[in-house]
């Protein structure tokens, strides 16, 4: 458990908390970035990161102690308004990465045509701005308290209407993210239901070396390329000029609270950062492990589905539905490891995923 913070004896120290740790809301103005509402925070643990307000409360940076952890593409940053998602040109604008973007909620993986209605990859939930957003600070039971909230509805006339309630916190001296959601289906009929939580490390977390930490249960390869670089799923090689892209579906295995964790640890910085979960939430994994020179990323991405496509979730079983008005919790905490120490503690977590 964190120290407690002495409000009055910190307040000696400083004139405005702000000094320390807060929440700022800013705006991107330039490049294709330009217009993206954002709020930027950062506390006395050295954790800084940016929440994209304009794009579904999105976690696109993360830094902690001045170190960058998030993989961001060449296309970066871009807002819904310069965007072109239709076919692969996602990979243009749709794909900017981040530590963090939300796939879903009606498609993860390839976009579809189904009945007339289409969907372009990996869902358009990550495109859609909340509303009711706003952010919250303040000393409570010894420590300081920062969180900012929103919800997103994708909705269509004559189709579904499902939304996503996001709650994302973090505090004083915390090393981690946490994100709370809960989606719901407010419409009359029940709906076919995808998620997944793009998590998207990058050098110099990612660097040759790393270790991995996926408590796998069982491996799918999800193209060719990939079954035959099964063996080395694991493992991280320095950039490989034109080095094709590789993912992997992960059974996972939980501890005996349900939940699991998976990360990264790189030795020669003595940092990491992991992700847990609740299985009963995502019950997958999805690896995507590009050593392409430029395209240098690992991502770690809990799911509830393989991330192929609306289409194959359907033929292969495993496509979710929600019943009217039913309501699912998902999210995950985002946590840095820091040391030798750290790595033990997320070390025992991590073995206890035995179920």
């Amino acid at each position: 458990m964190p120290e407690k913070i002495d409000f009055q004896n910190l307040l000696r120290r400083v004139g405005n908390i702000e000094q320390l740790a807060g929440i700022r809301r800013i705006s991107y103005t330039s490049g294709r970035r330009d217009g993206i509402r954002a709020f930027e925070v950062y506390n006395a643990a050295g954790l800084r990161f940016n929440v994209l307000e304009s794009r579904c409360l999105d976690i696109f940076n993360v830094w902690y102690k001045g170190v960058p952890f998030a993989f961001v593409s060449k296309p970066g940053m871009v807002a819904a308004a310069h965007a072109d998602l239709h076919g692969v040109n996602f990979l243009r604008s749709g794909a900017g990465a981040g530590i963090l973007y939300t796939c879903g909620l009606t498609n993860v993986g390839p976009e579809y045509r189904d009945d007339g209605a289409y969907d372009i990859f990996h869902g358009r939930i990550r495109f859609i701005a909340p509303e009711n957003s706003g952010s919250s600070e303040e000393f409570r039971d010894g420590d300081y308290l920062m969180k900012i909230s929103g919800e997103m509805r994708e909705a269509s006339l004559f189709g579904e209407h499902l939304t996503l309630t996001r709650e994302i916190s973090t505090s004083f001296n915390s090393r981690s993210i946490e994100i709370k959601d809960v989606v719901e289906n407010r419409g009359f009929e029940e709906k076919e239901f995808m998620i997944m939580y793009h998590m998207n490390c990058g050098y110099p977390i990612i660097d040759q070396g790393v270790q991995v930490f996926i408590p796998s249960a069982g491996i799918k390869p999800m193209s060719p390329s990939a079954e035959k670089a099964q063996s080395e799923w694991d493992k991280i090689s320095g950039p490989v000029d034109g080095q094709v892209e590789h993912v992997f579906v992960h059974n996972v295995k939980h501890d005996k609270d349900g939940m699991v964790y998976a990360g990264v640890y790189n030795p020669k910085l003595a940092l990491g950062i992991y992700n847990c979960f609740a299985f009963d939430s995502m019950n997958y994994l999805v690896e995507w492990k590009s050593m392409m020179s430029g395209d240098y990323v690992l991502g770690l991405s809990p799911a509830n589905n393989h991330a192929a496509g609306r289409a194959f979730e359907r033929s292969n079983g495993t496509l979710h539905r929600i019943k009217p008005f039913e309501k699912k919790p998902a999210g995950m905490n985002i946590v840095i490891i820091d040391g030798e120490e750290d790595l033990a503690e997320f070390r025992k977590k991590f073995e206890g995923c035995v179920l």
